[in-house]
């Protein structure tokens, strides 16, 4: 669905998905950290930066934790992260997640 645009259906397919990774493999396990993923990035998609950017703000140091900074989930969150910062106006902020590094 998210491959086609429909988003809003896509999003309910990615919660649901969410909630039975959640329930089988934990709260802080891969599969369900990237299940949570898939739902900030189509909360993005249909223009909602704020709720996307608190889950990958909230996902960052979970995929840390779970699987270490150079990780590609963590790498990938903390990229969307910016973008979510980025689409809301917060460059300072966006400039300090990724690193200290400004946008040129």
């Amino acid at each position: 669905m998210f491959g086609l645009g429909e988003y809003r259906t896509a999003l309910t397919l990615y919660q649901d998905m969410h909630r039975r990774r959640r329930r089988a493999s934990g709260e802080n396990s891969l599969v369900t950290l990237h299940a949570e993923a898939n739902i900030a990035i189509t909360l993005h998609k249909l223009g909602d930066y704020e709720e996307a950017r608190a889950i990958n703000a909230d996902l960052l140091p979970r995929f840390e934790r779970a699987a270490g900074k150079d990780h590609s989930g963590t790498t990938l969150t903390r990229s969307r992260l910016v973008m979510n910062l980025r689409a809301l106006g917060r460059d300072e902020e966006a400039d300090e997640v990724h690193g200290g590094i400004p946008r040129f």
